[in-house]
């Protein structure tokens, strides 16, 4: 089910007005109607400023590449993300070095596992194509990967 939210605010700004409804505020907040998964994921909608069902859509992908359901991505699921994503058909062709580096990239933390946080950030900035262009997933991430490449060459 939705996080109420938007409703609980029509509510509390909308018809009844600010003065009737001023002493229910605490019962429409969004803490109060939300688990605690629609919290974490309006959080994090917030957090980086995306929609709610963009930061969705990006959970359950990660949800499908977490196979053992720890709730972490851990680096042979990582390896079978990209694969998937960037239609790599022999593993061989994306080396193991290179996958490494990439893993580096977006296990911001160091922890050793990416959360869905890490993946929701390294996912959109490298999967998701720009509004209005028809880009593949593989050419948005090669040329931003080419991009972040120049910039740190330029900085140096």
């Amino acid at each position: 089910r939705d996080c109420p939210e938007a409703e609980a605010d029509a509510i509390m700004n909308g018809a009844m007005g600010h003065g009737v409804m001023k002493n229910y505020t605490h019962a429409f907040s969004a803490d109060h109607l939300c688990d605690d998964h629609q919290k974490e994921m309006r959080d994090l909608a917030k957090k980086h400023e995306v929609q709610m069902i963009t930061v969705e859509r990006i959970k359950q992908k990660f949800d499908a590449y977490d196979v053992d359901g720890s709730g972490q991505i851990e680096f042979d699921e990582f390896r079978k993300i990209l694969l998937d994503i960037l239609q790599v058909k022999d593993e061989t062709d994306v080396p193991v070095d290179r996958l490494r580096t990439l893993w580096r990239s977006v296990d911001v933390d160091g922890s050793g596992e990416i959360d869905f946080e890490e993946f929701l950030q390294w996912y959109r900035q490298y999967f998701e194509s720009d509004a209005g262009k028809a880009r593949s997933p593989i050419e948005v991430f090669y040329s931003k990967l080419v991009g972040d490449r120049r910039h740190k060459d330029t900085a140096s």
